[in-house]
């Protein structure tokens, strides 16, 4: 990865597995050898938010997925719960927004994120491609 030397790094979820042992470290380890040389955007799946493992609500229990996500920005990762962040390029706004994995199925994205603006780039981070249609809308 450091040889390509990307602008920006972005990362859609499922960065865990569905084992009770997966305690992120293989990420975290990867983020640490990026050295923090790029920016790295981050949008959580199911599986940071706890859907399909035993315990359904393992990452809710504790504070844990809280701690990862809190490890994930020490480390320089900007984590994107229905947030949008702006990047100026050159002459050129970027909007990157973040949509966070909802289990309900509840997209309702404008009122998550705002109305994107057709005179700038925008680039949506999600982690379902089922709500294309709706995404794209």
């Amino acid at each position: 990865m450091n040889n390509l030397e990307p602008n920006i790094i972005v990362m859609t979820g499922d960065m865990r597995t569905n084992s009770p042992d997966d305690n992120g470290e293989v990420l975290i380890t990867l983020l640490e050898n990026l050295n923090g040389e790029y920016p790295v955007y981050y949008v959580t799946g199911e599986h940071e938010e706890g859907k399909y493992f035993e315990d359904e609500n393992k990452y809710m229990n504790e504070g844990t997925k809280e701690a990862y996500e809190d490890k994930l920005e020490e480390l320089g990762v900007i984590v994107l719960n229905d947030e949008k962040v702006q990047l100026n390029n050159r002459k050129e706004l970027i909007n990157i927004y973040g949509l966070k994995e909802e289990l309900s199925g509840n997209i309702n994205i404008d009122d998550r994120l705002g109305k994107s603006s057709p005179q700038e780039v925008n680039i949506l981070l999600a982690h379902t491609p089922d709500h294309f249609n709706e995404y794209a809308n």
